[in-house]
Parts: C-alpha cells; sequence; structure tokens
C-alpha cells in the first residue's frame, strides 16, 4: 500500500524540509553567531572607551615615572628614610646645633598621608651672629633625612646674638 506522491506533494514536501534546514540553520548556527558578534562588538566598545579613558592617567604616570627617574638623578635626591628614624634624627640635630649658643627643641605630634609620616619640630636657637645661623639652617636643609623648613623667623637682641625660630619637618616612609 504504498501510495505515489504527486508531484505537487513532492514539491511541497522539498519545500517544507528546505524551510526546515533553514529555520535550524537561523536558530542554531545563525544566531547564536550574531549574538557572539554583538557581544564582541560591544565588549570591543567597552574595552576602546576604558582605553581612552586610562590613557591620559598612562601618560601622567609615565610623566611621573621619568620626573622621578631625574630626580633621582639629581644630586639633590634623598631617599626617605623607614618610620621612627627619630634616633638619627636627633643625632643629627644635636651634632647640627653645636654651633648654637643655645637651643630648645620641642617636638609636635607625627602625622600620617598616603604612608609617608611627618614629623614636625619647633627649633628655636642663638647664635653669635646672622652667618653662624645660617650656616646652622643651610646645615640643616642639606642633611642626610628629607625634610621641609618652614615658619623661619629671626631676630636679634641687644648684645648682637641672633635668636632663630623656625619649624622643621622631617619625613619617614611607613610600610
Amino acid at each position: 500500500m504504498k501510495k505515489e506522491l504527486s508531484k505537487r506533494e513532492k514539491s511541497m514536501l522539498i519545500f517544507l524540509a528546505v524551510l526546515l534546514v533553514g529555520l535550524l540553520y537561523y536558530k542554531f548556527f545563525l544566531t547564536p553567531i550574531n549574538d557572539r558578534v554583538t557581544d564582541y562588538t560591544s565588549d570591543t566598545a567597552n574595552d576602546q572607551s576604558m582605553l581612552d579613558s586610562e590613557m591620559p592617567r598612562m601618560t601622567k604616570l609615565n610623566q611621573m615615572k621619568k620626573e622621578l627617574a631625574e630626580l633621582e638623578k639629581s644630586a639633590d635626591s634623598k631617599p626617605i628614610p623607614d618610620y621612627d628614624n627619630s634616633r638619627k634624627v636627633m643625632d643629627e640635630l644635636h651634632s647640627v646645633l653645636s654651633g648654637a649658643v643655645s637651643y630648645t627643641l620641642s617636638f609636635n605630634s607625627t602625622s600620617e598621608s598616603n604612608s609617608i609620616v611627618s614629623r614636625p619640630i619647633n627649633m628655636d636657637f642663638q647664635t653669635a651672629d646672622y652667618a653662624a645661623a645660617r650656616a646652622i639652617i643651610d646645615r640643616l636643609h642639606d642633611g642626610a633625612y628629607t625634610n621641609q623648613i618652614s615658619d623661619l623667623t629671626f631676630s636679634t637682641d641687644k648684645d648682637g646674638n641672633v635668636q632663630t625660630d623656625l619649624t622643621i619637618t622631617y619625613y619617614e616612609l611607613k610600610n
């Protein structure tokens, strides 16, 4: 009981088979590929925008590295010592201030910012003349440890002695 299919039925079956193969191709092959292409395009656009936003930062970082390298080569370059360098600082201060007639040191509390500890010291010293005061300040500035001198004032007494008041801040690296 085999029935012979007519030409029209055969063509309809062939059409349905081609349509089914086309739909299966579209659903299981073409759609996932198009979705991946869309995802990759979106990822590429996101990466490009991230790259564009990070490019100035990278340029600035490279410029800073170059400036640091130049600073390390310069004669003024001093490494920042490790935290709690107070004993060595005190030894240096004693050595520097040995040329003063008298001196007083007042230690303020330390402060920390981005792993850098600031150790401010208020200093008053008296010398016989301005040249001796200037020599002490120069030795403080040129000391072995990174520092900043601020609030510098000079005054003279009736005997011609020079009274110098200043704040010197030493910097240390806290690991």
